[in-house]
């Protein structure tokens, strides 16, 4: 494992996160495509809802459709809910 890498509280990595990425690369484009690769008909996803800075960095922003793109279950399980700043 690398030493820089970041899990977010959702578990998800956050250097491998398409949303985190595009965020920080400042490309709104893509994060409208992420929204796009993440909605469903039953969780729509738009493209407000990706923006991610980061839940464990200092003053970040946490990505706003994790508890609709994990299963709650396992994140209860994992403890990770009582740590979410969402």
């Amino acid at each position: 494992m690398a030493a820089n890498r970041i899990i977010a509280y959702c578990g998800l990595d956050c250097g491998e996160c398409p949303a985190y990425i595009a965020t920080q690369a400042g490309d709104e484009a893509r994060l409208a495509e992420v929204a796009t690769e993440w909605s469903s008909d039953d969780y729509p996803v738009s493209a407000a809802e990706v923006p991610c800075d980061g839940c464990v960095q200092q003053g970040g922003a946490p990505l706003q459709v994790v508890p609709r793109l994990r299963d709650p279950g396992v994140l209860y399980r994992e403890g990770l809910c009582e740590l979410c700043v969402l």
